[in-house]
């Protein structure tokens, strides 16, 4: 059972010079799901002010607060005689949808988060305009898993871990942007300059203990016994402790040249990025029965980078516009590998070039859009299976990274009749991705992907206000983690909607109707993803 309150809304102005617009979103979901250790309990309160002054001054204030206490980790495990590498993940006929690799006593998933989102933007003169950004959000997630992770020469013994972790993130980040219009009779241009200043912080505490084996032909309580910690909050900062404090400060030139009445715009941008990390292992303090590592600290200071990011787009006639793009970005990535080295940036480059279809009238409307893409990421953070670690992965980065190429395909559209309007989308993707390293598929990175939605919403006549949707997604070969490929069968969704009073709204949607079970992902052999089963929500919605 779910229970959604999607949102609430207030609105009003208090004088000529200034308005005052609100919302509130408030929701949460319960639920009862088919594997015991399982469990759906989420709270979620948000909202957004907006204030107006003078039609010069903007403010807008967001935030949310989320406690996620979800449980829905990877329980199931391969047949590892029919599962073999380059092949298809085949599931363990003593896996099912009821199978746990624990108890629910024995699982917990505690997720806090907080966030608050402020932008002010003022229209200097008529031309010019100043934002100003700052964003702070927290995080705190406690959690234990007792999961599988590889299986036995008779395959049905499990082999298990038993992990425990408490992690505490944030981010805060100012930004400040200076946009300045030019306009003429022939010609446009828009210049913006911007910096950013951005700090993270990431703190794991960990642990991993290796509980007994299970058969899961017969699992019975004592099979599932494992150590039990009363003093989770104590336990908890005696663990192996890894933090990476992060600073980013950026700076970036843009500037943006329409002409030939609107039929042709140039777009050029350079971005210098500078980065700098300490990170630290272990704990300073040494209390009793402490498990961490001695403590060390190291820092790194990466150079300036330059990138960039190049554009034309041609509008040869009105309704049809061509575009090519060029562009190279510089991510920093978090955290340090398993030998305690921090990660180094990651490069991607982008070259695309496409097409863009736009026409409507009061009786359709037609968008379709084709690009032909070649992208290129290096140094990704990857698990590396290492069977003499302890989780049975190294975290490491692949430094060669991955390449994709290819084309996608969108087609959008409505016709209006006098009763009401049919909407339609539909999307196609054909491309390679692959790793440099040995030229096989990247993860998760299906080579073909396409879905189609259609919905009729009546305008008049006794059904007025009633939506019917139903729509259905597919995609072809994928690699895993673990050297399996998997490929997912086709699922169908579908909606319906009714409004009614002009306030009110009720809304059942249902994913994945013909209950198809499948793999998604799969790690390691005893640590695998599978797809939910047949899932309907109804929410009620109520606006004034």
């Amino acid at each position: 059972m779910d229970l959604t309150i999607p949102h609430v809304q207030l609105s009003g102005s208090t004088s000529e010079e200034f308005t005052a617009s609100y919302r509130v979103t408030i929701g949460g979901q319960r639920g009862n799901p088919i594997r015991p250790m399982d469990t759906v309990y989420d709270n979620f309160i948000g909202g957004a002010i907006r204030l107006d002054f003078n039609d010069r001054i903007r403010i807008d204030i967001n935030g949310y607060i989320l406690e996620d206490n979800n449980n829905d980790y990877w329980p199931e495990f391969l047949d590892i005689e029919k599962s073999v590498p380059q092949g298809p993940a085949v599931l363990n006929q003593y896996s099912t949808r009821t199978f746990g690799p624990g108890l629910a006593e024995q699982e917990f998933w505690e997720t806090k988060s907080y966030a608050i989102d402020a932008t002010l933007t003022a229209t200097l003169t008529q031309n010019s305009t100043l934002r100003m950004n700052y964003t702070d959000m927290l995080g705190v997630d406690h959690r234990r898993n007792l999961r599988g992770i590889s299986v036995a020469d008779d395959n049905y013994t499990l082999n298990r871990q038993d992990i425990i972790q408490n992690l505490h993130r944030y981010t805060r980040a100012g930004q400040i942007e200076y946009l300045y219009q030019t306009t003429r009779d022939s010609w446009r241009n828009d210049f913006q300059i911007g910096t950013e200043l951005r700090r993270e912080w990431d703190g794991t505490y960990n642990d991993l203990q290796i509980p007994p084996a299970l058969d899961t032909r017969n699992p019975n309580q004592a099979a599932y016994t494992v150590p039990n910690i009363t003093n989770w909050h104590t336990y908890y900062f005696n663990l192996s402790r890894n933090t990476e404090r992060s600073t980013a400060g950026s700076f970036w030139l843009q500037d943006s040249l329409t002409m030939l009445n609107d039929k042709l715009t140039v777009v050029g941008g350079l971005r210098w990025n500078d980065t700098s990390s300490v990170n630290e292992n272990g704990n300073k303090i040494d209390r009793p029965g402490n498990r961490t590592n001695p403590y060390s600290v190291t820092f790194d200071d990466d150079p300036i980078v330059l990138t960039h990011r190049y554009g034309i787009v041609f509008k040869p006639v009105e309704y049809i516009s061509v575009y090519y793009t060029n562009a190279q970005n510089t991510t920093p990535v978090g955290g340090f590998d398993g030998n305690g080295v921090p990660f180094v940036n990651s490069d991607g480059t982008l070259s695309e070039f496409g097409a863009k279809f736009s026409k409507s009238n009061d009786r359709y409307s037609l968008n379709a859009s084709v690009a032909v893409f070649d992208m290129a990421q290096t140094q990704i953070r990857a698990r590396i299976p290492d069977s003499s670690r302890e989780l049975g992965y190294f975290s490491g980065q692949n430094a060669a990274g991955d390449t994709s190429k290819g084309v996608e395909t969108e087609v959008a559209g409505r016709l209006i009749s006098d009763n009401g309007h049919l909407d339609l989308i539909a999307t196609y993707t054909n491309r390679k991705t692959r790793t440099v390293i040995d030229g096989g598929r990247a993860r998760r990175s299906p080579d073909n992907a396409h879905s189609l939605f259609a919905k009729y919403s009546w305008t008049s006549t006794k059904l007025k206000g009633l939506t019917l949707g139903a729509g259905v997604y597919d995609q072809g070969l994928m690699a895993t983690k673990n050297l399996n490929t998997i490929d997912y069968p086709a699922t169908y969704n579908l909606l319906a909607r009714y409004e009614f009073k002009n306030q009110w709204a009720v809304q059942l949607n249902g994913t994945n109707i013909t209950d198809e079970f499948y793999i998604i992902d799969v790690i390691a052999q005893g640590l695998v993803q599978t797809s939910p089963p047949a899932e309907y929500r109804l929410s009620l919605r109520y606006d004034w």
